[in-house]
Order: structure tokens, then C-alpha cells, then sequence
């Protein structure tokens, strides 16, 4: 799923808003292959438009997917300097889409 050349001129100046570091933390199942390898693509192409942002993939038997208690993926945690996090199962897309900016911001 590419960005396109406008989204991402418009994303960039929104990310550069951010103003502490933001890591993006993917779980992947293996269930989804191919889901999960476009959700990553995104993510990457979305987490290179900022250098606050970083983006970290595991698995569900990771340490990491017991410590923010995921067990079902595809699954998206945001993690930053405000408490509590932010969850996302499946690829916020659509009206969820600018939510997940926004929860980035």
C-alpha cells in the first residue's frame, strides 16, 4: 500500500510536529503473511518520514507482546513519553487512518 507522493508530502508535515520520540511496535502472527508484510511496508514508509519515529516488529511469543499484553495479530502499539498506550488490531485504515495520526501527534 504506497503512500502516494501527496499523502506523504502531507504526512511529513504533520510528523514534524511530534515533539518527543514515538516508537511504533508491530506484532505479527504469521497467520497473515501477506497482511502483515503490507502493514509493515506502510509502517515503514510512514516511520521514514520522521526521525522521532521508529518502528520495532515481534512476534506474539515475544517478551515485548507479553509486556504490552498483545496475543492476537496483526496488532500496532504506540508507545511514547505520554502514559498509557495506544492499540491497534489489524491496519487502521480508512476513518481510523487519521486516528492513528493523530495518536502519533
Amino acid at each position: 500500500m504506497p503512500l502516494g507522493k501527496k499523502l506523504e508530502k502531507e504526512l511529513a508535515a504533520s510528523l514534524s510536529k511530534i515533539a518527543s520520540p514515538v516508537e511504533i511496535l508491530l506484532f505479527t502472527s504469521g497467520r497473515y503473511p501477506k497482511a502483515e508484510a503490507e502493514m509493515e511496508a506502510a509502517l515503514r514508509d510512514i516511520s521514514s518520514l520522521s526521525r522521532k519515529l521508529s518502528l520495532k516488529k515481534y512476534g506474539l511469543d515475544s517478551s515485548e507482546a507479553k509486556r504490552e499484553d498483545v496475543k492476537r495479530g496483526p496488532a500496532i502499539v504506540l508507545r511514547g513519553r505520554a502514559k498509557g498506550r495506544v492499540r491497534f488490531f489489524g491496519f487502521p485504515s480508512g476513518y481510523q487512518f487519521p486516528v492513528f495520526i493523530m495518536d502519533i501527534l
